[in-house]
């Protein structure tokens, strides 16, 4: 059985040397619960879920897809030969009654809030899909900077490996400095400033 949410937090918990009474903790709940949720043998409300990604430093979106996906799989049930045209009239539902395919704004504050942590980016673009405001479950995050002083390539790949824990999507970060010229032409038109060092 396919447990999307249950893995999803366990390997957040396990990445991080918790136990499970650390998480219980934070949620006001037994340890069990913790357990049988990690397991697929107990669902999560929706503030819990909302918890969960405080603790764990993640956008709500990380946690949120997966738990509403092991949701509606629970629905389907044993409809699963109808379920692909259902999952397509349901698609067409949601959009027109909330019409907000994704929070570009929570993401990009997201994106700010990490890299204003390195104090020697003095400058960020995003290219590609978010900067074209096409963001799709399985969109990456295209990052360039420019920085002073001596940091480096270790520098870089932590603020990649942060950025990737927070929006929960794989992230391609560079220096403006090194996009070669063809690259460069070709972006630059898309090119959207996020953040500027005041």
């Amino acid at each position: 059985m396919i447990n999307a949410f249950g893995v999803r937090i366990k390997t957040f918990r396990k990445s991080r040397r918790w136990t499970l009474s650390k998480v219980s903790q934070h949620l006001g709940v037994d340890q069990a619960i913790v357990s049988k949720a990690e397991r697929g043998l107990r669902s999560l409300t929706k503030q819990q879920v909302f918890l969960l990604s405080e603790l764990f430093e993640v956008s709500p979106e990380v946690l949120m897809i997966p738990w509403l996906a092991d949701r509606v799989a629970l629905a389907v049930g044993e409809e699963a030969q109808i379920a692909p045209e259902a999952f397509q009239l349901a698609k067409e539902v949601v959009a027109f009654r909330n019409y907000e395919p994704f929070n570009l704004r929570r993401n990009y504050q997201d994106l700010i809030d990490v890299i204003a942590r390195f104090g020697q980016v003095r400058k960020a673009w995003i290219y590609g899909s978010f900067a074209k405001k096409r963001v799709h479950a399985q969109s990456d995050v295209n990052l360039v900077l420019t920085t002073s002083g001596d940091f480096s390539y270790f520098d870089l790949a932590e603020i990649q490996n942060k950025l990737e824990k927070r929006l929960g999507r794989p992230t391609d970060i560079g220096w403006m400095d090194n996009l070669k010229k063809p690259v460069l032409d070709t972006v630059k038109e898309e090119l959207v400033l996020i953040y500027e060092k005041v």
